[in-house]
């Protein structure tokens, strides 16, 4: 009778499973047909979809990091007069790969031909940056160069990095749920003062 009920709760779990793919994949097709027609024009119309997209991608705890990170972003971004719905979409998107294996991140850097450095090949935590960006653009449709170079050198950074890089990259570090409460407030307080990112990003970097 135990086995039978164990083969019960599997089957189960296989089921939810295969229901949770499929409404992942429904969102996900929503998502892409609203970029595909409106680029990254009006959107907060689709970003509860994002959202609701991005649970099933993580767990709690990175979830609400994410959400924690848009929000930083939006904040920063008002500040230095930036797009905050680029900014804030990069931030949430940030780590939408954080949850997959090492083997998997390397098989979706390698399908999409993505060039990995040594620190990137090498360290599981820095692989998610670029596999990240490959999922944004291939399942959710975003094409837009600025979000995902935000998500792509999150972790790793880069020279000449544009202000919605730097926005993510800081926001990341920052973000209170994860992060230090006492370094987002120096953080934002550099950049209440020089309205400018370049100090907060040297203080995070």
């Amino acid at each position: 009778m135990k086995h039978i009920k164990a083969d019960k709760i599997k089957f189960e779990t296989i089921k939810a499973s295969k229901k949770i793919k499929k409404e992942r994949k429904r969102i996900e097709k929503i998502i892409k047909n609203h970029f595909k027609t409106n680029g990254t024009e009006n959107i907060p119309e689709i970003i509860e979809p994002v959202r609701k997209w991005l649970g099933f991608m993580l767990n709690e705890n990175r979830y609400t990091h994410a959400l924690s990170a848009e929000i930083t972003a939006r904040k920063i971004a008002r500040l230095i007069s930036v797009n905050e719905d680029k900014a804030g979409l990069a931030a949430l998107l940030h780590d939408c790969a954080k949850s997959l294996s090492h083997n998997k991140l390397i098989n979706i850097c390698n399908k999409y031909n993505v060039r990995l450095i040594d620190k990137e090949l090498y360290n599981y935590s820095c692989l998610h940056a670029p596999a990240g960006a490959c999922i944004v653009r291939k399942k959710l449709g975003i094409k837009d160069k600025k979000i995902l170079n935000a998500i792509r050198y999150h972790i790793i950074g880069r020279d000449k990095m544009s202000k919605i890089e730097k926005i993510v990259f800081i926001a990341d570090e920052i973000e209170p749920f994860l992060r230090s409460q006492k370094l987002n407030e120096k953080t934002f307080a550099l950049i209440n003062t020089n309205t400018s990112l370049d100090k907060a990003f040297n203080l995070v970097a």
